[in-house]
């Protein structure tokens, strides 16, 4: 048996890889005919959240010392330290490389044991005297960020806290415990559960007569027709948006518990008092009353409001034209002459999909390393270093239509997104994310790392001094760091079309804003 990944609650679980199938035990989801299971991939991301309770226990007052929490040895305090860096994502016997955290500063070892002194201080409850051992390592090792950590635990004023994980952040962007740390003391994230809400929707109606609205593609406002109301659609640039942190998404779950789950949504019409049923959908008509009704959120709060979406410039009859062209055109229209076998649109459909759309830095750190059997240098020297951020990264939140399908009808142009309004969605569909954020986070994350590789190319180190005795060439090592990644759902506009040919179907996708069209292949009907 193998570990997969639930792409659905996120839980562990196995499958058999002989029986071709696997069905959660916990959600009972079943991957769709001929798709992967994904494979257990996830990074840990929470391995740290012991030490990140311990500290918030000092700041709440509730800490219970231990007078009798003791490590003996300067090798002891080793161990813990090493132990400490793993659950922070760190491998301590390895500098370069794609980790999960990479420091910046490696400390020496009377730091580190100085560090780990102050630590067993503040669990035998002595804040006083672990604040004078901490203070006086921001003096004589300021880079070194543990120190400015954990002085928050000796401290009761918030805003000196405030001030000691500014320092670390600034020091340490993507250091889990500061990081996690400053969300909480800023708000940002808050550390208990809160209490869940009733289901709720609204219903696409305009505001001044409560008529039902209707958005026609290429449009740049909505105009009620009973009285001649205008909603317009303002633009904005996804780059100009603020995003959510991705690291505060999941320090939030953590904290306050989450489950995803496409848990059955029953709603009722605020119109008529109909009971809607919204599985999969984000906005569906009432059968009884014809008004349009947009899902707000779930009692579990499992659904993510989208953050901005964007209208449709194609509509159904430039779609369906796009599509009879791409079916005669090429090595398809070829194939269809020769065979006799032409496909046929046998239905359209215009749905807004949701999309992750992610931001994110990724520092580069590069450094000359002692050759073989030539002594470690005191201080680390680095070479090359440098930020560089990528932005606008989509994934589909869709495990069907095929994902790979739907990359194939990127890009889309989103200076042109609008803020997210429900009662712009009108009548038109739109479907519900399967896909949970922190699943397309992990993909973005390798995506990051990825593009950043390709963007810096080969290390590089500096020619050998010609002139020494004996010139040794120097080795270089390198390092590449993800941090800041923020998230927002997007909904962007696609025209699906279901193809027949004799007994084989499949699917054609169309982009909504610029017409491109990417065709599937053709299964058998059977």
């Amino acid at each position: 048996m193998q570990p997969f990944l639930c792409p659905q609650c996120l839980r562990e679980s196995a499958y058999d890889p002989w029986q071709g199938s696997a069905r959660c035990p916990y959600c009972g989801y079943t991957p769709p005919a001929g798709g992967r299971v994904r494979r257990l991939t996830r990074k840990r991301w929470d391995a740290h959240q012991p030490f990140l309770d311990e500290l918030l226990s000092h700041w709440d007052g509730t800490h219970v010392p231990e007078p009798a929490f003791v490590l003996r040895t300067p090798q002891l305090a080793g161990l813990f330290f090493e132990d400490y860096q793993r659950a922070l994502g760190e491998d301590p016997h390895r500098s370069a490389g794609q980790q999960g955290y990479v420091r910046g500063y490696r400390p020496r070892e009377g730091e580190v044991l100085s560090f780990v002194g102050a630590y067993i201080l503040l669990r035998r409850g002595e804040r006083a005297a672990a604040r004078r051992q901490l203070e006086a390592l921001t003096e004589r090792a300021p880079r070194f960020v543990e120190p400015w950590v954990w002085l928050t635990a000796t401290t009761d004023d918030p805003a000196q806290r405030r001030e000691f994980l500014d320092t670390a952040v600034a020091l340490e962007p993507a250091h889990p415990l500061a990081r996690d740390a400053l969300a909480i003391a800023l708000g940002r994230v808050a550390p208990s559960a809160g209490q869940a809400s009733a289901p709720a929707t609204v219903t696409a109606q305009c505001a001044q007569c409560g008529g039902a609205l209707h958005y026609e593609p290429g449009a740049t406002e909505v105009m009620c027709p009973h009285c001649g109301h205008q909603l317009s659609l303002p633009q904005v640039n996804l780059l100009d948006a603020d995003g959510a942190l991705v690291s505060d998404l999941q320090l939030r779950r953590r904290t306050q518990g989450h489950v995803w789950s496409e848990a059955q949504r029953i709603v009722r019409c605020p119109s008529c008092g109909a009971e809607l049923t919204m599985t999969g959908h984000l906005a569906r008509v009432c059968a009884f009353c014809a008004s349009p009704n947009i899902l707000v959120e779930d009692s579990r709060r499992t659904f993510e409001r989208p953050d901005r979406f964007l209208p449709f410039q194609v509509n159904q009859q430039q779609a369906s034209e796009a599509v009879e062209r791409a079916l005669r055109s090429g090595l398809r229209g070829v194939a269809a002459w020769l065979t006799g076998q032409e496909q046929q649109v046998a239905g359209l459909v215009g749905i807004y999909l949701p999309f992750w759309a992610f931001d994110g830095f990724v520092s580069m750190r590069t450094w000359a390393e002692p050759s073989p059997g030539q002594p470690a240098p005191a201080e680390e020297r680095t070479l090359d270093g440098g930020m560089m951020m990528f932005d606008n990264l989509l994934f589909p939140g869709l495990a069907l239509p095929d994902r790979a399908l739907l990359r194939r009808v990127l890009p889309f142009e989103l200076s042109a997104l609008s803020p997210y309004e429900p009662r712009l969605l009108a009548d038109w569909p739109a479907a519900l994310y399967n896909v949970d954020v922190e699943v397309a986070a992990e993909e973005a994350h390798d995506a990051l790392l990825r593009l950043a590789s390709r963007e810096a190319g080969p290390a590089t180190a500096p020619t050998p001094d010609p002139y020494a005795a004996n010139p040794t060439p120097v080795r270089v090592g390198r390092s590449f760091q993800v941090s800041g990644v923020t998230y927002q759902l997007i909904l962007l506009p696609v025209w699906i079309a279901l193809l027949q040919s004799e007994e084989k179907r499949g699917l054609a996708v169309v982009n909504g804003q610029t017409g491109e069209v990417a065709v599937g292949a053709m299964r058998n009907d059977r």
